[in-house]
């Protein structure tokens, strides 16, 4: 399951039930991360787009990102 804010996503889900089944969520996660990368840019800001399109928000989630998948590398 993949968390989804629905006061911000409700257009993605039928019902408030879809968030919590594991395909759905998979789906509508999907469709939002789509949207963000065709508005932003298929990079950092793109991807943390997903949790936050305000600025400051956006470069802390990227970071974390960032640092998650660098130290998983090595």
């Amino acid at each position: 399951m993949f968390q989804i804010n629905h006061y911000w996503h409700y257009k993605y889900a039928r019902d408030i039930a879809a968030y919590f089944d594991f395909e759905e969520s998979r789906q509508i996660t999907c469709k939002v991360v789509e949207e963000c990368v065709s508005r932003k840019s298929y990079g950092w800001e793109g991807i943390a787009c997903y949790h936050s399109s305000t600025p400051s928000r956006n470069k802390i989630y990227a970071e974390s990102l960032y640092k998650i998948i660098t130290e998983k590398k090595n």
